[in-house]
């Protein structure tokens, strides 16, 4: 078994600060229903992130989101156990993309087994409650207060992402909106992860849809592998509103990583979070990744080089952003996700190792009043309020590096000054 380098190193979840409420949740005084978490293993390195569904009939989706980082971290760990084995029988597979495909498959049936049991163990030691079902429509307070266990899944939805990285092989795998971002040898920036159609404006698929295994998209690679790979939660995507702007503030992200090293960046990009959600989206908001960090700094030499950083800050004047990167930034009112509306069995919904939702007859269709994603004006939040910029004086001391001190930390105030302009 080959041990993963000890360059590569992983981030996320709320213990490091990378899993943080939005300003508008903090606003109307919502929870937190994004989570995120990683592991480095000696063989491999997860990150996952999980965002829970804000619209009002999902009234458990924090715990949702929680109990899909955790079945992602066990599920992947039971995977890595198998690991000698898979690479055995890939490497006298005639279709490796064929076989990759279903032991990964394999992997996503897991992890909804795992988070199903974990959604029923919830139920039985803490069913609904009359206040958590008080402000609910009597199409939910029916669903909820049923003996349909099926049903009540739906009060847990949300989203997931994960990646994973060996020495011999990465993949990612996703069910919901949200972006992975893969950042190349040669700093070409991509999503490597198919992107699923149904996700589109305020609607999602959801790990809490009868047929969440065929709502799942993956890619797995032998080659290629990403010098960086992030997975965020789509407040992150939403505060930047395109695509280009997303990877430049994920160019910058990676930059910082080669500049200040891993603590360091992890320091600044948790400083950076608050105010990316006050300027941005509103959302909840997290990030985990996987970086090598001697091959970042390979994008970056001049910066990074000892050698050169002399003559580079002796040069360089303060980098500023271009005049249309200098717009001001709409702030845009955080979006109900919905995810779609789960078909309707005669079959309850008993957690099983290998199940695979089944195909069924359709049901008749709900009135449109009644589909998920139809959500009135006033149950919309209100735009969240763009924050003032911080002054001088709050904002995070430079990082402490002690070779080549004074030249870093004038590049690093380079950096600071770009990287926090990025959504003004």
């Amino acid at each position: 078994m080959e041990k993963l380098s000890s360059r590569i190193q992983s981030f996320g979840g709320p213990e490091e600060g990378l899993s943080i409420q939005g300003a508008s949740h903090i606003k109307h005084n919502k929870v937190c229903q994004d989570d995120g978490g990683h592991c480095l293993c000696d063989d491999f390195a997860v990150a996952v992130v999980c965002d829970g569904h804000g619209g009002d009939a999902y009234i458990r989706s924090d715990c949702g989101s929680k109990f899909g980082v955790r079945a992602t971290l066990d599920a992947v760990q039971v995977f890595m156990n198998s690991k000698q084995e898979f690479l055995s029988a890939l490497s006298v597979s005639d279709n490796k993309t064929k076989f990759a495909s279903k032991a990964l498959d394999q992997l996503i049936k897991h992890i909804i087994h795992l988070w199903n049991n974990s959604v029923a163990d919830d139920l039985q030691h803490h069913p609904f409650t009359a206040d958590e079902l008080a402000g609910l429509s009597e199409k939910y307070k029916t669903r909820y207060a049923g003996n349909d266990e099926n049903g009540k899944y739906t009060a847990y939805g949300t989203t997931l992402m994960a990646v994973v990285r060996t020495s011999e092989f990465w993949f990612g795998i996703r069910i919901g909106d949200g972006k992975c971002v893969a950042v190349s040898k040669d700093g070409t920036i991509n999503d490597p992860i198919p992107w699923d159609e149904k996700c589109f404006l305020n609607r999602t698929t959801s790990l809490c849809d009868e047929k969440a295994f065929d709502n799942f998209r993956h890619c797995f690679s032998t080659e290629n592998f990403p010098v960086a790979i992030y997975v965020a939660t789509d407040g992150v995507d939403d505060s930047f509103g395109s695509d280009e702007r997303l990877f430049a503030f994920y160019n910058r992200l990676t930059e910082t990583f080669a500049i200040a090293g891993f603590e360091g960046g992890k320091q600044e990009l948790k400083d950076y979070l608050p105010k990316l959600t006050a300027q941005g989206s509103g959302d909840d908001i997290s990030i985990s990744g996987i970086v090598d960090m001697d091959e970042i700094k390979m994008l970056f030499p001049e910066k990074t080089n000892p050698e050169q950083q002399e003559e580079v800050v002796e040069q360089e004047e303060v980098v500023e952003p271009d005049e249309q990167d200098e717009q001001e930034n709409v702030v845009v009112a955080e979006e109900t996700k919905e995810p779609d509306e789960p078909e309707k069995t005669e079959e309850t919904k008993v957690p099983e190792e290998t199940k695979v939702p089944d195909e069924t007859e359709e049901t008749d269709e709900p009135e449109e009043s009644d589909k998920p994603g139809k959500t009135d004006e006033s149950d919309k939040p209100e735009e969240s309020e763009k924050a003032d910029e911080p002054k001088e004086s709050e904002k995070p001391e430079e990082p402490d590096n002690n070779e080549n001190s004074n030249q870093i930390s004038h590049k690093w105030n380079q950096i600071r000054k770009t990287f926090s302009k990025i959504i003004s």
